[in-house]
């Protein structure tokens, strides 16, 4: 397939002219011709999310197939391909019910992949909990991450935690061997912060 007459954004700049491919891009630049016309309009690569709690009256946390569908939908139609479902912080039970939804969602064909799971929390700072249920914090525990882990099909890909709470240098470190750990929701000076980049 080929889409041409397009801005295509090309090491590092927009230039004129259009994208080949299939499962793969076969090429890109000026010399693409035919093939669907762009009218001009731009053409990047497909967006990631990687931090996303809902949309359409949605919410990922909700523990509903039928809601990340509908998300992904609306994702794809913004020209989102990939999203990572982010869970707000709750207690244990609703997270793991999230993880199933997560892990048995079926991406449909006009909507955005989901490529792993953002557990943001439960293991923040109240101070900097924001718009996070303070009563649902929990200190930094990396059992409880392996059962969230295990209960999404491994498919946690982020794990926002606040790097001075008790416990969460040991949590840090063992965590990191699974996933990207993100300091957030945090009180942190740099040298906490410092720490907390093991």
């Amino acid at each position: 397939m080929k889409i041409s007459n397009a801005q295509v954004f090309l090491d590092g700049k927009f230039v004129s002219g259009g994208v080949a491919f299939g499962n793969t891009i076969e090429d890109a630049g000026p010399q693409v011709t035919g093939g669907m016309d762009a009218q001009g309009c731009y053409l990047i690569p497909g967006l990631i999310d990687i931090h996303t709690h809902g949309a359409m009256n949605e919410d990922a946390s909700d523990g509903r197939g039928e809601g990340l569908v509908k998300m992904a939908r609306y994702y794809a139609a913004g020209g989102v391909t990939s999203w990572c479902p982010t869970t707000m912080t709750l207690k244990e039970p609703e997270l793991i019910g999230a993880m199933h939804a997560i892990r048995d969602f079926v991406r449909p064909a006009d909507g955005a992949k989901a490529v792993g799971v953002h557990l943001e929390g439960p293991f923040l700072s109240l101070k900097k909990c924001g718009a996070q249920n303070p009563d649902n914090l929990h200190a930094p525990d990396a059992d409880m991450f392996h059962r969230l882990n295990e209960a999404s099909g491994d498919l946690v890909r982020l794990v926002t935690v606040a790097p001075e709470e008790p416990g969460a240098l040991p949590f840090i470190r063992e965590v990191s061997r699974e996933c990207t750990v993100s300091l957030g929701h945090t009180t942190a000076d740099y040298d906490a912060a410092s720490h907390g980049r093991l």
